[in-house]
């Protein structure tokens, strides 16, 4: 087995991400010392295939691997290319960045080796939002009005939203994370 091992530089609350090519994506609001707020990029270092050596008892051999940071981007603000308190952070297959802030909006980022905003779009509701993301849509849970959003990736046109508060059917009471599997079953 192999275990993953990194030191973040975080300064708040976290969200976390990781691409299709093992990249992983750390959101920090910078809140708990009142630093910027921004996305660090950890990139994986190569694994070897663990040896599993036929026993009576299997054993598997593997390593520890770090991640080093590649990058960190975006700082505190409110124009394009900054955040205010990132909630969370998702990474798409073609390795487009989305991360959703305090300001109730998703900025779109280009990957490495050099992530740079592409632009941004507000979300309707309040509170804390959630991202998950497929081949084709980016899912945001709205925690302040329980409901789900989605858009289009990477244009970020909306296509739909459903919930909302209560106890029935297709109705949520506080949203604090989405999921999206490989069928488009949303959880």
């Amino acid at each position: 087995a192999s275990v993953y091992n990194f030191v973040p530089t975080l300064q708040g609350s976290v969200a976390l991400a990781m691409d299709s090519s093992g990249n992983l994506y750390v959101g920090d609001s910078g809140l708990a010392s009142g630093n910027e707020s921004d996305i660090e990029e950890y990139v994986p270092c190569s694994i070897p295939t663990p040896t599993v050596t036929p026993t009576t008892t299997p054993t598997v051999t593997g390593t520890i691997c770090t991640f080093a940071q590649a990058v960190t981007f975006g700082t505190t603000g409110t124009s394009l290319g900054q955040f205010e308190a990132p909630f969370d952070v998702a990474a798409d297959s073609t390795g487009l960045i989305y991360v959703a802030d305090a300001l109730n909006r998703i900025e779109e980022w280009s990957a490495l080796p050099s992530p740079s905003p592409l632009f941004s779009w507000n979300l309707t509701g309040s509170g804390t939002f959630h991202l998950a993301v497929d081949s084709k849509y980016l899912y945001v849970s709205s925690e302040g009005n329980s409901t789900i959003q989605i858009y289009n990736i990477p244009s970020g046109t909306p296509v739909t939203q459903f919930g909302g508060p209560g106890s029935g059917l297709g109705q949520f009471t506080t949203l604090w994370g989405i999921a999206v599997d490989g069928a488009g079953n949303i959880y």
